[in-house]
């Protein structure tokens, strides 16, 4: 049975495709969703991508015939800022906790047959039967289910810059 795309599923596979390639559309995060077991339509992923847009906020280009989702740039989210008190014009602060937070979850690892192997250092979309990585003094990551361990540890360990033979795995569950 397929997972059934969320709101919450949409913004993490749009943040890791903008990570790896700085821009993403729709049709894009609609393939890594399917790729990950999800049941995705266009018109759905679509639908879920105008209101993940407005939230994370992303910035988007229209061509015409489909738009590019890309994080905001500083100047946007200061310009954007409504508590002035908060934030410092003089500084980007708020800018960089933005894409800082954004960058730091997220894992891309292409292999040499070309193949990208997506992760990320939150579990907030894990699911039953996905991979947790590890090693000693570094942060757990996720991994689809579907990748082999050797995949998902090869992955960690380049990531994380450990060797490949100091990383465990298991089974997630929640």
């Amino acid at each position: 049975m397929q997972k059934q795309i969320s709101l919450l599923s949409v913004k993490y596979a749009a943040l890791l495709l903008i990570e790896a390639n700085d821009k993403v559309t729709t049709l894009e995060i609609k393939g890594m969703l399917r790729d990950l077991g999800y049941f995705a339509t266009q018109q759905d992923v679509s639908d879920l991508m105008i209101q993940a847009a407005d939230e994370l906020p992303l910035e988007y280009t229209d061509n015409g015939q489909f738009r590019y989702y890309t994080l905001p740039t500083p100047a946007a989210v200061v310009a954007a800022s409504d508590d002035d008190d908060t934030v410092d014009p003089n500084t980007s602060t708020t800018s960089n906790q933005v894409s800082q937070s954004t960058r730091n979850s997220a894992i891309t690892y292409t292999r040499r047959d070309g193949r990208v192997i997506v992760g990320s250092f939150s579990d907030l979309t894990a699911v039953d039967d996905d991979w947790v990585v590890s090693a000693s003094g570094h942060p757990e990551a996720y991994f689809a289910g579907s990748l082999s361990r050797d995949d998902a540890r090869q992955a960690y360990s380049k990531t994380v810059g450990v060797d490949f033979h100091n990383t465990r795995s298991a089974r997630f569950s929640k």
